[in-house]
């Protein structure tokens, strides 16, 4: 009985296949913590407690708006004086999918800041099962990441989501002590518009919106089932609902929800901690956990 309720929490938790994943791969056993909804964490789920904030200088990004089928080239630095840092990336859609395409520079084109202190390439692209693609550089002495994206070819896509994660280590080998970076960048397609449902705004519409109103104030003197029925006129009359983007129904469709959980059952970033043990002090208290690296 005992086995049974251990197997049913581990489940609970993770993806079983990711504990046959290395312990030091993605710095927690196959999960990389972006803080997009392909896995829900950031890198503070297990780093933190750093003196300072770990700064990222992001350049090359289509900030008017990507243009479809186009090509941008992403560009992060950070200090050379941080010894011990991790940083991932990923362009995801609304459900945390990889959108787009991604490639690293070639070999020839590669600065000095791009590579670990070997000498060798220090980006590395990684595709995963749930439709994830990131980028991800270790602990190894670099302080640049460049990689080129080209934006999807259709622009019906929508909004799209550039999550960077990186932690800068203390070099003891644990995960306290660590400065954590967390951004989310919202891309936008040219020409987008924000579309939904709103009060109504116009001569045309407020009409309506008086009219339900009558409706309603008649129906008082009338049966139960005639006010249900004119209820449900009035409702669709002042919603002034425009059209809904295909990109946009999926969405609907998965509501975001808060709930406000006791906190012996928020179990997630303990987990997470025992996640990471026994990758932390390979890669000098960066490489450790959080898939930082």
């Amino acid at each position: 009985m005992n086995a049974m309720v251990f197997v049913l929490a581990a489940l609970a938790y993770s993806n079983p296949k990711l504990f046959d994943a290395p312990a030091h791969e993605g710095g927690g056993a196959g999960r990389y913590y972006t803080g997009s909804r392909g896995d829900g964490y950031g890198c503070d789920a297990c780093h933190g407690g750093g003196a300072k904030d770990f700064a990222l200088e992001v350049e090359g990004l289509p900030l008017g708006g990507w243009a479809a089928g186009a090509t941008y080239t992403l560009d992060i630095a950070w200090s050379p004086t941080i010894e011990h840092a991790s940083v991932l990336a990923e362009f995801t859609d609304g459900d945390g999918r990889a959108v787009g395409s991604l490639s690293l520079p070639p070999e020839d084109l590669l600065t000095p800041p791009e590579l670990c202190g070997s000498g060798n390439r220090a980006a590395k692209q990684v595709e995963l099962e749930d439709e994830r693609v990131l980028l991800t550089i270790g602990d190894c002495g670099a302080h640049r990441l460049r990689a080129q994206w080209q934006a999807p070819d259709e622009a019906s896509v929508g909004p799209i989501n550039l999550h960077i994660a990186a932690v800068a280590g203390d070099g003891s080998g644990d995960a306290s002590g660590d400065s954590v970076a967390l951004e989310n960048r919202e891309l936008r397609p040219l020409g987008y518009a924000e579309q939904g449902c709103q009060i109504a705004d116009t001569p045309e519409r407020g009409r309506w919106g008086l009219l339900a109103l009558g409706l309603l104030g008649l129906a008082g003197l009338r049966r139960r089932s005639t006010l249900a029925a004119v209820a449900v006129v009035a409702a669709l009359s002042a919603s002034a609902c425009v059209n809904v983007q295909p990109y946009e129904r999926g969405r609907l469709a998965q509501p975001d929800m808060e709930l406000e959980l006791d906190a012996d059952l928020m179990a997630g970033p303990h987990h997470a901690v025992e996640y990471r043990e026994g990758s932390a002090g390979a890669l000098g208290g960066a490489g450790g956990g959080c898939g930082c690296n």
